[in-house]
């Protein structure tokens, strides 16, 4: 990879690994919130509480199956990242990740002992690995894949992995064989499997001003658009009910997929009050109760 690719490749995961603190990444904070689900089957907001509360870069939050704690991505003030796991009822943090590597992107493998990141190298090389929940040392999923960009399991033999490129592109790779399917290009980063597993959903960015949130099958190939995202917001999240969520300024928005509106989305939150901009990535817990998102500092 020559050196503007590796630079661009960097910028798209977070801050690269070789910045000093002077080309820090965005400081940026998680909360959490409670979701009720209300007759009309549209969601509310409630009890916004703030995890993190650091001049850096906490982010990309991923849930433990029990929803009681949270794994994130934290900026060192040596310049990288680690991946530390946060207990929600006490909002006590631990490192599981203390290396000279950055780590992003932490998530939980499908086995429910170990969880794969993004991994930046000393050799600016970025490649899937996985690290066990109980500590240890950390292995290669996929030794020949690379760069890496973002992820998500689409079972305990395959992964589906955003290939960073010009344009960047999905593809689902067999594990630990390391043979590939396309499955997209142009898509952003936002990647979640459908609650039934048949197929991931993402956004294809069409063109500068037309994005679509879209799925593709997995055996079949078959893709289909669900809705245009809300301008200039990539990131999204499914809730059990099967109701897309994004968030955009300090506001969230819901869209019930099975509404055939030429409108989808629904403002159902504002979080000014609470000092919140600019939200990005969104986690939801696996009960549906919890919302983890991320907004500017």
């Amino acid at each position: 990879m020559n050196t503007a690719s590796r630079v661009l490749a960097l910028l798209l995961i977070a801050a690269p690994a070789w910045a000093g603190a002077q080309n820090a990444p965005p400081a940026t904070d998680i909360y959490l919130a409670e979701l009720k689900k209300e007759d009309v089957g549209w969601l509310s907001v409630t009890n916004l509480d703030r995890l993190t509360d650091r001049p850096s870069y906490d982010n990309q939050p991923s849930f433990l199956p029990d929803g009681e704690a949270i794994l994130y991505t934290a900026y060192q003030s040596n310049g990288q990242t680690d991946i530390l796991r946060l207990n929600l009822s006490s909002k006590a943090s631990r490192n599981l990740t203390s290396t000279p590597e950055s780590e992003y992107s932490p998530t939980l493998t499908p086995d429910g002992q170990h969880f794969s990141v993004i991994r930046v190298e000393s050799d600016g090389k970025q490649r899937l690995w996985k690290f066990s929940l109980q500590g240890g040392e950390p292995s290669l999923v996929l030794p020949d894949v690379q760069p890496v960009g973002y992820q998500v399991w689409a079972g305990s033999d395959s992964v589906i992995l955003f290939i960073l490129g010009n344009p960047p592109t999905l593809r689902l790779f067999e594990v630990p064989g390391g043979e590939s399917r396309l499955l997209a290009e142009k898509v952003g980063r936002s990647l979640n499997m459908l609650r039934n597993g048949s197929g991931v959903s993402y956004v294809r960015k069409q063109s500068p001003d037309l994005w679509l949130i879209q799925t593709t099958d997995l055996k079949s190939g078959r893709t289909s658009p669900l809705a245009r995202t809300l301008p200039g917001s990539e990131d999204f999240v499914w809730t059990p009910s099967n109701s897309l969520l994004m968030g955009k300024g300090s506001k969230l928005y819901q869209h019930r997929v099975s509404d055939a509106s030429p409108q989808p989305w629904r403002e159902i939150a504002d979080l000014s009050e609470y000092g919140v901009r600019a939200i990005t990535r969104l986690a939801i817990s696996p009960d549906g109760k919890r919302l983890a998102l991320v907004a500017e500092h």
